[in-house]
């Protein structure tokens, strides 16, 4: 599998790593510059601050004795690669690079995880990892520091990621929505971001808890996560909202938003509503059945019922 380093070569510049133009196993002899081996086998490279730039092999995670990997301070760029298998993996040094997505299968496998720093990238618009948190549900492995400082990881924080028992659990800057969870990790830090309420292990408003699940159906766009914020949809009305006299939410407004996903049927909680306006969109699956349920009044603007489709 070392062979792997030899094909990334031209994705990683190599002129930066001094890795031999030639050269095709980085354990030697001789051994490539930042890569360390044992028993012939790549179990640690570290490259920090060495401007690399490209990306990570989609076959990354073929290097199944890497331990430590440190890649911190560089421009490395694109999604990251799955780590899926690599159970020898302990410390794993990313931040500080332009990623802009984790693939669903990141985490799998990652048994002996200890360390991850996925922190400050600078890649994707805006700048920061995207995509919803729910890719660190399935990281039940990591013990010690998890962080994610810096990028525009949105939705709500899964129960697996707060019952984690962490050393350092770092969250700031992000788009991480709903409430906020009473975390296990020993020091934790969640600032700059979009909760609901201020302090942990208060929930939601009603209202607030239907929306958040009609952008979770609609997988979060980021053009309306960051006008959605707070406990009040009325107070100051949300973008692509309408509210009633009672400050109640009458009107759910975003036709030609190049929305995609599905209509959440939580919708039908809100028995204010009376008109649902989501015709251009991308929106598939049926019509929930529920909707309409509280108040019989509730319109439809969609180009057909057709254009919602299993």
């Amino acid at each position: 599998m070392e062979q792997l380093l030899c094909t990334s070569k031209p994705k990683m510049e190599p002129r930066q790593t001094k890795w031999p133009e030639n050269g095709d196993d980085p354990c030697g002899p001789p051994s490539w510059p930042y890569v360390f081996c044992f028993g012939g086998r790549v179990t640690q490279i570290q490259a920090k601050n060495l401007g690399l730039k490209g990306s990570l092999p989609p076959n990354f995670n073929q290097l199944s004795e890497l331990q430590n990997l440190g890649l911190l301070r560089n421009n490395l760029s694109g999604m990251l690669p799955t780590f899926s298998g690599l159970s020898k993996l302990q410390f794993a040094f990313l931040d500080y690079n332009e990623f802009d997505a984790i693939p669903s299968d990141f985490f799998n496998g990652l048994t002996s995880i200890r360390v991850l720093w996925l922190n400050d990238q600078d890649g994707g618009e805006g700048g920061g990892m995207t995509g919803p948190i729910d890719v660190i549900a399935s990281m039940t492995y990591l013990r010690r520091e998890l962080n994610l400082n810096g990028n525009q990881l949105v939705g709500l924080i899964p129960n697996t990621l707060a019952n984690m028992d962490l050393e350092i659990l770092v969250l700031n800057n992000n788009r991480f929505m709903g409430p906020i969870p009473k975390f296990k990790a020993t020091q934790v830090s969640y600032d700059s971001n979009l909760f609901c309420r201020s302090k942990p292990r208060l929930e939601c408003a009603p209202e607030v808890t239907v929306l958040l699940d009609f952008l979770h159906n609609l997988d979060y766009p980021l053009f309306l996560t960051t006008k959605w914020s707070g406990n009040e949809p009325c107070g100051e009305p949300w973008f692509g909202l309408n509210c009633n006299h009672n400050s109640e939410v009458s009107i759910v407004n975003f036709p030609r938003q190049k929305l995609n996903g599905k209509l959440s049927p939580s919708l039908a909680k809100l028995d204010s509503l009376i008109e649902i306006r989501l015709a251009g969109n991308n929106i598939i699956g049926n019509v929930p059945n529920n909707l309409g349920q509280y108040s019989q009044q509730t319109v439809y603007y969609f180009q057909s019922f057709e254009e919602l489709h299993t």
